[in-house]
């Protein structure tokens, strides 16, 4: 039986490899047909080029060194999927190579195939590779249902409380033994952010959402859930770039371009939601005195944290055991939560899959060992048309008096609408006229910065 098993399993995987290469041939020999051979020459090396970046990126992520490393990589691939090229054939060509993956490989992908930032670049194949997809997660079901291990979540105590207006930037300030709150970084997802909102609902607790604008414009309607279920909404960023306070620093990013990043990230995730709460996070935590100024002169908070899961590090890919892959994630969380004397800000995602499958792990450790989640939110905080949003009033003052579009504000991309270069970048929006409050303070730039001055 084992011997069989074997056996299929292995004629399954030829059989897909042979499929995958079926598609490439059956592309070319159409082309060939059609007497287009300069297009099949063109096809082919499109096809070389766009597998090999993306091995090269999926090879960079598995061999990341530490988060912020993995946090570049896997961004990368974001935009890489979003945009393969501005060849025609490009599409088709990365269509070609995500079907001679597996289905734990695919797995891993499964939010960036399924989200809006890939519905130009995967229409030929999206429908055919989330049916893959599918088909997988239903021949697992007699192992692993999440659904039912949310369905046996255990109530945790939870309690809201007003941030002291006093305090610019949240790491754990304010919260006593055995206090966390939780809050989960770079979505929102259909699925992922489905089953962390679905699994928080049944744990009779809420969360804290720190949104890249991309991300929650391609996913408004899930940006909206969050607010109407009563979870904090923050912004993280338009597109996510690293290290940015080390860049400013190594002038390697422009003011201009954080400022970019900021604020139309802010924009773009009040856009999509129709509510933001004043709360930003850093990617990477990275910034500078500049930067953590300016957010405090802006009416927002500077959200930290104290407890990283590590979720990212537990990939699909890579732990294709689901279990396993669930389990090393919740010992993770309590290694880290014990280290941070069993008290603070908890730091997830909501892009990756094993996230929400270890969910409801960590939320019954939570009920079991006497836990309190606690959710931060600002003073005087209500859902309605009546909300005063300080830095959105402004910042539509200031396009709507120059006929500018909110488009403008986020940072510049490229044809191949990627984001353009942040060294020396110049926005068309004068952000200290936008804000006349802020201030700036000129450091001379050092090159040889190793690392973030706030972190």
């Amino acid at each position: 039986m084992a011997l069989a098993k074997k056996l299929t399993r292995g004629a399954l995987m030829i059989t897909k490899k042979v499929l995958a290469s079926l598609y490439v041939v059956t592309s070319v020999c159409a082309s060939l047909a059609w007497g287009e051979n300069d297009a099949t020459a063109n096809y082919v090396a499109e096809y070389k080029r766009v597998s090999g970046a993306y091995s090269d990126i999926m090879k960079s992520i598995e061999n990341a060194k530490n988060g912020d490393e993995w946090d570049e990589k896997f961004h990368k691939l974001q935009g890489f999927m979003s945009n393969p090229g501005l060849d025609r054939n490009s599409g088709v060509a990365l269509c070609a190579h995500l079907k001679s993956l597996d289905h734990h490989q695919l797995e891993y992908v499964e939010n960036i195939i399924d989200s809006e930032i890939t519905a130009i670049s995967l229409k030929s194949c999206r429908a055919e590779l989330l049916t893959r997809i599918s088909y997988a997660s239903r021949f697992r079901k007699a192992s692993f249902d999440l659904d039912s291990d949310i369905a046996r979540i255990r109530p945790i105590a939870f309690e809201e409380r007003v941030v002291d207006e006093k305090l610019n930037v949240l790491s754990n300030q304010g919260f006593k033994d055995k206090e966390v709150m939780l809050t989960f970084d770079d979505g929102p997802t259909k699925n992922v952010t489905t089953n962390i909102l679905n699994a928080l609902k049944k744990a009779g607790v809420k969360g804290a959402f720190f949104s890249t604008g991309r991300m929650a414009l391609a996913n408004s309607e899930m940006a909206k859930r969050i607010v109407a279920e009563g979870h904090i909404l923050g912004s993280h960023s338009y597109f996510h770039t690293l290290m940015m306070g080390r860049q400013v620093n190594r002038g390697k990013m422009s003011y201009d371009y954080f400022m970019s990043e900021f604020v139309g990230g802010h924009m773009a995730v009040y856009s999509a939601a129709k509510f933001i709460d004043p709360f930003f996070r850093f990617p990477n935590g990275c910034s500078n005195q500049n930067m953590a100024r300016n957010v405090a002169e802006l009416g927002l908070k500077n959200f930290r944290w104290s407890v990283d899961s590590f979720d990212w590090q537990f990939q699909v890919s890579k732990n294709p055991d689901y279990e396993k892959r669930r389990q090393d994630i919740l010992k993770s969380f309590v290694t880290q939560l014990r280290a941070s004397n069993n008290k603070g800000i908890v730091l997830m995602h909501d892009i990756f899959k094993q996230s929400g499958e270890a969910l409801p792990l960590i939320l019954n450790y939570l009920s079991d060992n006497g836990f309190k989640v606690v959710l931060l939110k600002p003073a005087h905080r209500q859902v309605t048309p009546n909300q005063e949003f300080p830095l959105v009033t402004q910042a539509y003052d200031y396009i709507n008096s120059r006929g500018m579009k909110l488009s403008q504000v986020r940072p510049a991309t490229n044809a191949d609408g990627d984001p353009v270069s942040p060294e020396g970048y110049k926005s068309p929006v004068d952000f200290f006229h936008m804000f006349p409050q802020l201030t700036y303070q000129q450091h001379a730039i050092n090159p040889a910065a190793a690392d973030c001055e706030y972190r």
